[in-house]
């Protein structure tokens, strides 16, 4: 009998999945201003040019921040889970180990305000955010949506013992 196994690590298709948004904000408001390059002065032109740029700015940097973050804290990351059994295995650069789920004392959840909220992500950096699995050997496993992209299985895998908590930015000082 074949037991389901689950991978998670980090791959070019998680980056995609996480990066979609502003390229898709980066796009729409590089292109926007060349609609009106024919229906405006060249004044009002070079001012929507700006002003785009500057929110493409504003809106990239912080979720350019934060997925390289996430990126060096889970890069050689590796969690495999079986069906029907209690636990993980994980293998990083800092821990190799299996982990059952009477090992963990605490996991703390830290979403953006949307996603805390279960709302419309509309800036592009709501879609990061993270868990912290703390054992009791007092050792601290965080997990990232580069890993995976809802983190559903952090809340189900040991439901008393789990705290959300919500930040603008959810960056890890880990």
């Amino acid at each position: 009998m074949d037991m389901q196994r689950e991978h998670l690590k980090i791959s070019f298709k998680n980056h995609i999945a996480q990066a979609w948004p502003s390229l898709i904000y980066l796009i729409a408001l590089l292109v926007m201003p060349f609609y009106f390059i024919g229906k405006y002065e060249k004044s009002t032109f070079e001012l929507i040019l700006n002003f785009s740029i500057y929110i493409s700015l504003f809106l990239f940097i912080p979720q350019l921040l934060i997925h390289i973050k996430y990126h060096l804290m889970n890069r050689s990351t590796q969690i495999t889970s079986v069906a029907n059994q209690d636990g993980f295995t994980i293998k990083s650069q800092s821990i190799n180990k299996d982990v059952s789920v009477s090992e963990i004392s605490q996991i703390v959840l830290v979403k953006s305000i949307s996603a805390y909220f279960n709302g419309l992500r509309v800036i592009p950096s709501d879609n990061y955010f993270y868990g912290l699995i703390y054992l009791k050997s007092n050792e601290v496993i965080p997990i990232t949506t580069l890993l995976d992209n809802e983190l559903i299985w952090l809340s189900h895998l040991k439901p008393k013992s789990t705290t959300c908590k919500r930040k603008l930015f959810c960056i890890n000082s880990t």
